[in-house]
């Protein structure tokens, strides 16, 4: 699906946005302040963190500019048939995974003109727990995995018995290891039992993780008419108990009034999270009735923004794990469809302009950065580690199993060939951006409750040919 965007609205500033008033008339019986703050001096944008921030600031331009954006989201029949039913389904094996990311990195080698390592074996890494309760329910190769001492074990693509990994004698600069992770390991040793590992093999080599150093005054001065500005927040979108989306509005009305410069606007859900079926019952609204009022809000208050909204396993009416669909739910206005809407699945890849820009609506980094095992020494901290691992495993959910609902035999709406310019995957960790691997990883953090938000500014006009090098990241609170 491709979406231009422009004035596709042209409202009077004097009509009332009933939608809003709605709204407000929620947040009077909730018994809390206003809905639009006047106090416009209480937000700011933190510029210590700011990544390229050499890069003009168009954060807070006041200028605005007609002109269309192009934004490109893929959605094909195969996707919808496969979202639409969840029976009979069948499992991509990870045979197949292991498969594709061992021809990977032959193809490299020969490319390359590499002698083929020796001794070299791929598979996937699985951990098992001990067990002190031998009577409970395993199948029989389970049971004697368990009782070994050993708990990382090495899955084979071929139909045989894990065996434990020795990691004793490993050399190099150690390895950083979770479940689910694809491995190529270099062996000394193989046993009925276990596998000697010497080193483990990067499986795309030609990946660095240094950051480069750019000269940004060789390059002309950037205009605000040459940027697009994308202002991205993350749900919950309302305090625990509270039923008014104060903060999510107080943030509208910043960008309304061009106080906080955005040509599109970001939403990760969950927009109603499951927490507020007690006051959807209380103001006797259904999901979809209040998620439109929420949506024609904030269309109404910002006709000339692109409004993208990402699905979530939170949402109250989320009934597929990751991979999701997208929200399935229609708005519209004047009795034809909004144009300046978009729903988009999750996790997701979007093109807008000549950036790629890749979603994961979950935890993922912080599950991997706590189930990880640090093996020898790594110059990089385990948040680094962690973000390298979508662009080294080339999949948004390279850890299994996880703790948010995830189904693995949907295994290639969850993986990527190319690595995204830019990826965005929120976490409870502090907000971030980091370049790893020529691929921005954006840390939005969720908006509540310090209503918290990251700003993406993409300078397009501008001599450098490589996409993360014309980003700008910068974080702001209300």
């Amino acid at each position: 699906m491709e979406v231009n965007v422009e004035e596709i609205y042209n409202f009077s500033s004097a009509e009332q946005n009933i939608y809003l008033e709605k709204l407000k008339k929620i947040q009077q019986f909730e018994n809390s302040n206003q809905m639009i703050v006047e106090n416009d001096d209480d937000d700011f944008i933190n510029k210590a963190d700011t990544f390229n921030k050499e890069w003009p600031d168009f954060t807070q331009s006041q200028q605005s500019y007609s002109r269309k954006i192009f934004i490109k989201y893929e959605t094909d029949n195969s996707l919808k048939e496969m979202f639409s039913s969840t029976l009979q389904k069948k499992k991509v094996s990870i045979t197949q995974r292991i498969q594709k990311l061992e021809a990977d990195y032959r193809e490299w080698e020969q490319l390359n003109k590499k002698e083929p390592e020796p001794n070299l074996l791929f598979g996937r890494i699985l951990r098992f727990e001990s067990v002190s309760d031998q009577n409970q329910t395993q199948t029989q190769s389970t049971q004697k995995i368990l009782k070994h001492e050993k708990t990382l074990f090495l899955d084979f693509k071929e139909d045989s018995k894990p065996k434990a990994l020795n990691l004793q004698s490993i050399e190099n600069h150690g390895a950083y290891l979770f479940p689910g992770k694809i491995v190529g390991a270099v062996v000394s040793q193989i046993t009925e039992q276990e596998i000697v590992v010497k080193n483990f093999i990067s499986l795309y080599p030609n990946n660095s993780m240094a950051e480069e150093q750019q000269n940004f005054k060789d390059y002309k001065i950037q205009q605000r008419s040459d940027s697009i500005v994308m202002v991205i927040a993350v749900g919950p979108f309302e305090k625990e108990g509270k039923f008014g989306y104060t903060g999510l509005f107080h943030l509208i009305e910043k960008i309304k009034k061009k106080q906080i410069s955005c040509d599109i606007l970001m939403l990760l859900g969950p927009i109603i999270d499951v927490n507020n079926q007690e006051n959807l019952d209380k103001y006797e609204y259904e999901f979809e009735e209040f998620f439109q009022v929420i949506m024609q809000a904030i269309i109404k208050e910002l006709p000339r923004v692109q409004i993208i909204v990402v699905n979530s396993t939170k949402e109250i009416n989320s009934f597929h794990p990751v991979p999701q669909p997208p929200l399935n739910i229609k708005v519209e206005q004047q009795k034809r469809k909004v144009e300046n809407l978009m729903f988009v699945g999750n996790p997701c890849i979007l093109q807008i302009e000549d950036m790629t820009i890749g979603i994961i609506n979950e935890e993922v980094i912080s599950e991997i950065n706590s189930a990880s095992e640090k093996i020898g020494d790594q110059k990089l901290n385990k948040i680094d580690l962690a973000l390298n691992q979508l662009i080294e495993q080339r999949s948004f959910v390279p850890i299994n199993p996880t703790k948010f609902p995830c189904d693995f035999t949907k295994q290639e709406f969850l993986d990527f060939d190319q690595c995204p310019d830019v990826i965005i995957t929120p976490s409870h960790f502090t907000q971030s951006a980091k370049l790893i691997n020529q691929t921005v990883f954006v840390n939005p953090q969720f908006f509540q409750p310090a209503q918290q938000y990251a700003i993406v500014t993409f300078n397009g006009n501008n001599e450098l040919e490589v996409i993360p090098q014309k980003i700008r990241v910068d974080f702001g609170r209300l």
